[in-house]
């Protein structure tokens, strides 16, 4: 990271711990910066609505997908505010030159750049660092994806070849796959809620209900079914036992 300048020497008055999180292309460091985020002005910059993105996409026949490389990191620190995301080392005190991953606004500040830079595009939709074009004919698809690449260009930023796909019929896309006039759920995080362990604590039973909850379009009655478990989380405690109307709710979603 130094020797590609996302980070430099830093002799900063502020220090935050940083974790390290394994992924599976490699590794993300993390900042731990809750005293900065603190006191950070929140940026109210609207994030896009994932849901409004993938229900108009199963009508286009041709799909490219471009993933920006370490997309936080291809933005700029501004210089002044660089002491501020320092951290500490064995090997001494660094900063980030590029925004890190930590910063409460960084989503806002990220999506607000990418809104801006590909406004006024058609058939183009984004979220955070992934591009999804998706046009109807193959000319439009040629033109549509000329004017991303153009842009990307002039601003300098890049897309990761490897988690790229171009000119598909059909891709992943925000847990769905898209294409061939059809939108299902992507079929690792449905065999991940068929498997669940069932909930123990509310922050399991709160996590269960995210991923369900994110498929609630294609769960016929899905309110109802997960009525009792949201119940759930609204007490106190979480006993072991679900009860029988949770019991049926947790069996109805592993089917």
């Amino acid at each position: 990271m130094l020797q590609m300048k996302i980070i430099e020497r830093s002799d900063s008055p502020y220090s935050a711990p940083i974790v390290i999180v394994k992924k599976k292309t490699g590794v993300t460091v993390l900042h731990r910066l809750s005293t900065t985020n603190k006191l950070t002005v929140f940026d109210a910059e609207p994030m896009p609505s994932m849901d409004a993105i993938v229900t108009h996409l199963a009508q286009d026949h041709f799909f490219s997908k471009l993933d920006l490389s370490k997309g936080y990191w291809q933005v700029a620190v501004e210089e002044n505010c660089k002491h501020l995301t320092a951290f500490a080392t064995p090997s001494g005190l660094f900063q980030f030159n590029v925004m890190p991953f930590g910063l409460v606004n960084a989503p806002a500040t990220f999506n607000r750049m990418m809104r801006i830079l590909l406004k006024g595009l058609r058939h183009v939709d984004c979220y955070l660092d992934d591009i999804l074009v998706h046009t109807p004919t193959w000319e439009q698809h040629l033109n549509v994806l000329s004017a991303v690449f153009k842009r990307l260009r002039e601003a300098n930023l890049t897309a990761k070849p490897s988690k790229c796909c171009i000119a598909k019929q059909r891709v992943e896309f925000l847990g769905h796959v898209v294409g061939k006039g059809k939108l299902e759920p992507q079929l690792d995080k449905v065999e991940k809620i068929k498997a669940a362990p069932r909930p123990q604590t509310k922050k399991q039973l709160r996590s269960f209900l995210g991923l369900t909850g994110y498929y609630r379009g294609f769960i016929p009655n899905y309110a109802a079914i997960a009525s009792p478990l949201t119940d759930k989380t609204k007490n106190r405690n979480l006993t072991n036992s679900l009860g029988r109307q949770s019991r049926i709710s947790f069996y109805v979603f592993e089917k």
